[in-house]
């Protein structure tokens, strides 16, 4: 893999001033909310090219991951608690634990195996998520949910820096020892 320059870091920071930027100058609700679910595309994308781009494995599990992190965060947030800001923390932890107990078996299979069995996974908890409707709210999914941010700038932002973040932390490891494996 090729090291990172300078280049690469610079053209990396205007167009990260430049998407923070934009919706100040689009001055448009709507169009924030577009760019935000642009942006948490971005983190999905980026993250699902460092899987395929560096292993060579076409998984199709992320969305079980990130299924599960929204399903946990929104059954917490209307069951226990009262801010959102607190079911959060127990979202990624659930992520991480279905990756870890998905991953270790299927990491061993090669080829069209691994893809089948990461879809095979998602589509598992995609039928789990129907038939317990009562709990996840079915094809509707779950309503009454306090919003995170108020203002959709800010939330936007805060997307923003988490697909910064995403971004470093995914280029540092694949310069790592780990990333080379």
């Amino acid at each position: 893999m090729r090291q990172i320059s300078l280049i690469d870091i610079a053209g990396g920071i205007v167009v990260v001033a430049i998407l923070a930027l934009a919706p100040v100058f689009a001055a448009s609700n709507y169009l924030t909310g577009v760019l935000t679910v642009c942006v948490i595309y971005g983190i999905w994308a980026s993250s699902w090219d460092f899987m395929s781009g560096l292993t060579g494995r076409e998984n199709f599990g992320h969305s079980l991951f990130i299924g599960a992190g929204a399903y946990t965060a929104g059954f917490l947030a209307t069951i226990w608690f009262a801010n959102p800001w607190y079911s959060l923390p127990a979202a990624v932890v659930i992520a991480v634990a279905f990756s870890l107990i998905v991953g270790f078996p299927t990491l061993r299979l090669r080829g069209p195996y691994f893809a089948l069995a990461m879809l095979s996974a998602s589509a598992i908890l995609q039928r789990l998520c129907l038939i317990f409707w009562e709990q996840t709210g079915g094809e509707e999914g779950l309503y009454g949910l306090e919003p995170l941010m108020r203002n959709p700038l800010h939330y936007y932002w805060l997307v923003l820096s988490i697909l910064v973040v995403t971004v470093i932390v995914l280029a540092l490891l694949a310069q790592s020892h780990w990333g080379l494996l």
